[in-house]
This record gives structure tokens, sequence and C-alpha cells, in this order.
């Protein structure tokens, strides 16, 4: 596989362009990940609006009738239902943790098993996750596709 970069003059012309023969994983993978890098999406704090980058998205969690998303830095609530995020968002390598939580493949570190038959999952910036052993098969197949 040959890899080029052209440089343009505007921001708003560029572009990821994959040319291959047959869509295989790994150019799905690819364009994956360059779908995410570059999706937004709307998070709040108050009545504030932020736009958040995907990848900058450890996990959503489900609280009662609230959405969140947490960062590294901060917990936005999120307007949609969990199933949503879960549909909208799993060609950018989310995937679901448990019934409460949708997490990040790209953003995490390991796993470990825990105590009751449920897994932890350490994130890139230290943060442990309590994850379903039902769910943990999934992610981890998941996360060898890349």
């Amino acid at each position: 596989m040959k890899v080029s970069i052209r440089s343009i003059a505007k921001k708003e012309d560029e572009q990821v362009v994959l040319e291959c023969v047959e869509l295989t994983e790994d150019f799905a993978d690819i364009r994956d990940y360059a779908l995410t890098k570059s999706n937004t999406l709307t998070g709040y704090i108050g009545k504030a609006a932020y736009e958040l980058n995907l990848k900058d998205i450890l996990y959503f969690e489900s609280v009662g009738d609230h959405i969140f998303a947490y960062t590294d830095k901060q917990v936005y609530t999120v307007k949609m239902r969990l199933y949503e995020v879960e549909s909208r968002f799993s060609r950018s390598k989310f995937v679901r943790g448990s019934n409460t939580i949708i997490i990040n493949l790209l953003q995490i570190e390991s796993f470990r098993p825990s105590i009751g038959a449920n897994v932890i999952a350490r994130m890139k910036t230290g943060e442990e996750v309590v994850l379903s052993r039902m769910y943990a098969k999934e992610m981890k197949l998941r996360m060898g596709e890349f």
C-alpha cells in the first residue's frame, strides 16, 4: 500500500481519499478512523453548548434520564438516547460496554478482570471504567481490528 500526501491551499478543501480495488477490513478501519476524527457532537454544561470531537470522548454513560459524554477534562450532557449514540457512532469505534455505557475503543489502554464477573477497562487517561463481561468479548475482538 502506498501513502501519498498532497498540500492544498484551503482548510475547507481537506479530505481523505482511499483508492482500493475493494473495501477490505483494513481500508474500512482507515475510513472509520478518519470519520471519527472529523465527527463532532454537541455537549452541554448547564445551558452552554460545546462542540465535542468524537475522538476526545472516552465513553458515554446513561444515568437515569440523562446521557453524559466523558472526556479527560469534563463531563457533558448529550441530548440523545444511549441506543441513538450506539447506532450513530458504532462505525466510529464506539461499542456497548454495559447496559449503561458506550465506550470509545480508541481510548482503551487495557482490560483486566474484576470481582463479580465484570471487566475493568483502563482508559489512556488512566481512568478505569467497569464494563459487563457480557460485552467484553466483542470489545476485545473489535479492538483487534485496528
